[in-house]
């Protein structure tokens, strides 16, 4: 097996020696002074590295020496320096400190020995170790030295200078590098730090070639040119020492980037694609380390609680499928329904979830978060008001009038501006006499006012033309054309205009404004102004609104209209720990004032479905109050026209009062708050006959001022988690189950744990009822008991000769010496029957076998048998299908008719003496899983929230810890329980090899 080397001081070569694959390369110059055109210039090349290499891995680190000709010739002369020898010294720490036993050199195109090495290139490279040299040639007694061929000059390292090849006056850019380097690789003795130093030296010659010359071959055409002093071969010993401080350090995440790096208001609300990367301390992705736990991803909205947008896996999933903060293994998430102004962050997680962070986790040392902020949107001018505001009557020739303005952005607060004002008449001013605040007060002042002439006095924000205000003043006595002073042009002096005097413009001299002479302004000429006609005064009450309250639990809906794929949802659904969105909309009557009233301002406690309350109880969280309108300042005020504001009768909990005032009908005020659930929900112990829920009801009231009380109400059910088995599988009980519901008794639907049927050993169940107390069947009718043919230690009593059958003169290809890790599938081939390779069996056998990462079953029937040993699933582990088709149907593949099964990716695994262990995390996995004296068990518990296992396939094994440890709980429509087994029709296709030994798969055909 190739030797991993870590690359720690590199330099670049010239195009006559080609880096080892995989090698990266970094160079730095060192400037000298300049040089006559008849001289050679030689420059370092220069690496200085202090490495962190971790500590379970190989202490190795790579020096390299580099020198580079950077000779400007004469004109009409190219330049070059050849190599005919190079070495790189070895200092005595690096004597002490180094296995020389490690020792490797740079050849071409490879690494070769350090002493007696041989490399083609260069008319073929030879290398050879010294130690102890003490001529005058040496500058330290040991080193690595390169001799290169000796056919002719060509066949040496023949290094260009700055040439001018096409005579053009300026240095060429050609693909010739002008620079060359050496590498060795080696390794420390001690396993926790060591320092190793070298230097470097070449045997150097330097030429000018004429090139009117016109022949290379030709010696006549080539100069020795003096560098160093020195126009023979010489040894250059200009050098720079290349040093490695080797700390050995416990891996580490260090740093996180995310992309994108900015956030336009537009794209915020649009679906981003956010892309974590993550490095370790030793400058490797940490994606690769053992310690990778995942990212979380979350958004907060810019008051710095979490945001109404939505993480999930797909970019085409609907907008409210998902999570915040969503936590996965991925490095890309897509975030949804956002709102200009969020603020995304990633991090890094451990298995406890918290970010790899000093803020998160006590004394960590990386920093392995990120975050990005979009660009709110913008803020205009919404609104302008004017105090006093429309047409006023001025009282006499000289007249002044304090006018205030007040301008309001489009986040609700004071819009400072420049206003454009303007005055419509030159008998009247302002003062100041060219105001341009958007918030200011002025004085109008009238000295004289002609008759018939209106002054208006208009202020305009100066980028919002749309925000404006006006008042205008009309002269007191003048302006009408009719001599009587009232401004109606009608002569009666009662200003109405319809020449009665009575007042009231309707021209009946009754002074109702109705028109029929009766007074009472309902216009029914009967006097008991109700508008009927039958006089007896009976009025109409004013109408007190409407309140609607509304809720929802974001791990329930896909929406919040409660519409989830085409079915209503089964009532309002949550969990012990799940957040509720409660709405309260009060649509406006005839009333200008009202008190709404929350009674979660108290804890709301819960009841079961025969009426017995419960400890548990849904509580409002504090801070979460939201309302449509602004707070009042003064609720009397009215100056400013009817703007409908609100007052708290307890600020620190706000749904013991919130009142509205000045309302106008048809006003919507639109109340939002978050509650918690602290349910105590025993759902390890269900009572026969007793739904597995809690009910928790809520209402809201109105007290309409002098009208009565309106309220509404919303019942929110909490649940267990529940387990569903999907595509007619049947489910055999042979314990009784401990902590799962039956989902039928909450879901409106009729939705039901399985759709197959439910079978149970003789004595769990003896009736129909006793058995769906646990769990509900749409095959209600087919509920059987059976006797002891399907019992597990029946089972067991003949799988030592169905295991010996499959493991049959087996012999892999590697021993199996100690637990076993993979990462993908090709891990596994080691494994298989070397005497059959075609069956597809992978056997293990005293021995732990752990799943890490993305399993892919390529095409074929595969399975895998652990024995005497436990199969794990590490953290975010799955296992995925080659066909795409994670929950298989057979009429999804264009030609089923036709369809090549052998070809149908397929897994069974079969552990015994063993147990299935999988990871709290691990969410999605395929096949058919079958366990003999063990169980299949979770590690940590699932999250409520984002912790739902699939298995698309079969189980047959003991299954209760996995229960247990089962949290989330989801909607039914959606098949969310908190373990959802979809049986897969592709076993039977094309089963798996030899597990039709284990299970019986005509009846599961039947089952169907």
């Amino acid at each position: 097996m190739q030797k991993q080397k870590i690359i720690i001081s590199i330099l670049t070569f010239t195009m006559f020696l080609i880096l080892a694959p995989g090698i990266s390369k970094t160079f730095a110059f060192i400037t000298a002074s300049p040089r006559s055109s008849d001289e050679g210039d030689l420059e370092l090349l220069e690496s200085d590295y202090t490495q962190t290499i971790a500590c379970e891995d190989p202490l190795d680190a790579t020096h390299a020496h580099g020198y580079e000709n950077t000779t400007v010739p004469a004109e009409d002369h190219s330049s070059y320096m050849v190599l005919h020898k190079f070495r790189i010294y070895l200092h005595d720490d690096f004597v002490d400190e180094v296995d020389f036993d490690t020792l490797e050199c740079s050849g071409y195109d490879e690494w070769i020995s350090c002493d007696g090495g041989y490399s083609d290139g260069f008319g073929g490279t030879e290398t050879e170790l010294v130690l102890g040299d003490t001529s005058s040639d040496a500058v330290y007694e040991n080193y690595v030295e390169w001799t290169y061929g000796t056919d002719d000059i060509t066949d040496k390292p023949l290094i260009p200078g700055k040439n001018d090849y096409d005579e053009d006056g300026s240095i060429d850019t050609t693909e010739d590098d002008r620079d060359m380097a050496e590498y060795i690789y080696f390794e420390f003795e001690d396993d926790d730090e060591g320092t190793a130093a070298t230097t470097s030296a070449v045997y150097v010659q330097f030429w000018s070639y004429d090139r009117d010359c016109g022949d290379p071959d030709d010696s006549a055409c080539w100069n020795e040119v003096e560098e160093d002093g020195e126009t023979d071969k010489h040894w250059n010993n200009h050098t720079y020492t290349v040093e490695t401080d080797y700390i050995c350090e416990e891996i580490y995440c260090e740093d996180l980037d995310m992309t994108p790096t900015s956030l336009t208001a537009e794209e915020a609300e649009d679906t981003i694609e956010i892309v974590a990367s993550s490095e370790a301390n030793d400058g490797t992705n940490w994606e690769d380390a053992d310690d990778f736990a995942g990212y979380k991803f979350w958004a907060n909205d810019n008051t710095g609680s979490l945001s109404d947008g939505v993480f999930t896996r797909y970019s085409w999933s609907p907008t409210i499928m998902g999570s915040n903060p969503y936590t996965t293994s991925s490095n890309t998430a897509y975030y949804k329904n956002g709102t200009a102004g969020d603020t995304i962050y990633v991090c890094a997680i451990n298995d406890d979830g918290d970010c790899l962070t000093p803020d998160y986790v006590d004394d960590y040392p990386g920093n392995c978060i990120a975050a990005v902020t979009s660009t709110p949107t913008e803020i205009t001018c919404d609104y302008m008001t004017m105090t006093p505001s429309g047409t006023l009557t001025a009282p006499g020739e000289s007249y002044t009038q304090d006018i205030t303005i007040a301008t309001y952005g489009t986040d609700g607060n004071i819009w400072e501006n420049t206003a454009d004002w303007t005055l419509t008449c030159t008998s009247a001013s302002i003062n100041p006499p060219s105001p341009t605040d958007t918030n200011e007060t002025v004085t109008y002042i009238e000295t004289s006012h002609a008759e018939e002439e209106t002054c208006c006095v208009t202020a305009t924000d100066q980028d919002s033309n749309w925000c404006t205000a006006q008042v205008c003043f009309v002269r007191s006595g003048g302006g009408d054309g009719d001599g009587d002073s009232d401004g109606d042009s009608d002569g009666d002096s009662d200003g109405d205009s319809d020449g009665d005097s009575d007042g009231d413009s309707d021209g009946d001299s009754d002074g109702d404004s109705d028109g029929d002479s009766d007074g009472d302004s309902d216009g029914d000429s009967d006097g008991d102004s109700d508008g009927d006609s039958d006089g007896d005064s009976d009025i109409t009450p004013p109408t007190p609104g409407e309140i609607e309250k509304d809720v929802w639990s974001y791990n329930f809906t896909s929406d919040e209209t409660g519409v989830t794929g085409g079915y209503y949802d089964s009532g309002v659904l949550a969990h012990n720990a799940d957040y509720l969105y409660y709405t309260i909309t009060y649509t406006t009557g005839d009333g200008n004032s009202t008190i709404i009233e929350d009674d979660i301002s108290d804890r709301i406690y819960g009841y079961m479905s025969d009426g017995a309350t419960t400890s548990s109880y849904i509580y409002y969280e504090p801070g979460s109050f939201s309302i449509n309108i602004p707070q009042c300042s003064d609720p009397t005020d009215t100056s400013l026209g009817p703007n409908p504001c609100y007052l708290l009768s307890d600020s620190s909990n706000p749904l013991e009062g919130v009142e509205l005032y000045n309302l106008s009908e048809g006003d919507i005020v639109e109340i939002t708050y978050t509650a918690l659930v602290e349910s105590y929900l025993d759902c390890d112990n269900p009572t026969d006959n007793i739904c597995l829920a809690e009910y928790f009801e809520n209402t809201a009231t109105a007290q309409v001022i002098g009208i009565g009380e309106i309220e509404d109400s919303k019942t929110v059910t909490v649940i267990c988690p529940y387990l569903l088995t999907r595509n007619a599988g049947d489910v055999y009980i042979e314990n009784k189950l401990e902590g799962n519901m039956n989902i039928a008794c909450v879901a409106e639907n009729d939705f039901a744990n399985s759709d197959g049927i439910i079978l149970a050993k003789e004595g769990i169940a003896t009736t129909l009822a006793e058995a769906l107390n646990e769990l509900s069947s749409y095959i209600k009718e087919l509920f059987y008991t059976v006797k002891n043919e399907w019992t597990v230690a029946l089972m067991e009593a003949t799988t030592k000769s169905r295991l010996a059958r499959e493991t049959y003169n087996y012999q892999t290809a590697s021993m199996v010496t100690s637990d076993i890790t993979i990462s993908n599938w090709s891990d596994l081939t080691a494994y298989k029957n070397v005497n059959n390779p075609e069956e597809n069996i992978y056997y293990i056998e005293g021995h732990n076998l752990t799943i890490n990462g993305d399993i892919i079953v390529p095409e074929g029937a595969h399975t895998i048998i652990v024995e005497n040993g436990n199969l794990k699933f590490d953290a975010y582990s799955s296992i995925t299908y080659a066909d795409t088709y994670f929950g298989f149907n057979y009429y999804t593949y264009d030609d089923p008719e036709n369809l090549d099964t052998t070809t149908i990716p397929s897994l069974g695994i079969v552990v015994i003496n063993g147990d299935i262990e999988i990871n709290h995390s691990v969410t999605d996995l395929v096949g058919v899983y079958y366990v003999e004296g063990g169980s299949i068990t979770s590690i940590g518990e699932r999250d409520p929230i984002g912790e739902q296992l699939r298995i698309y396939g079969s189980v047959y094994g003991d299954i209760d810890e996995l229960i247990a440890k089962s949290n989330f709980v989801g909607p039914p429509e959606l098949d969310h329980g908190s373990i959802v087994i979809r049986y897969d029709e592709r076993v039977i296709l094309n089963t798996p090899p030899g597990l039709s030994e284990y299970v019986d798969f005509s009846s599961e055909e039947v089952a169907r």
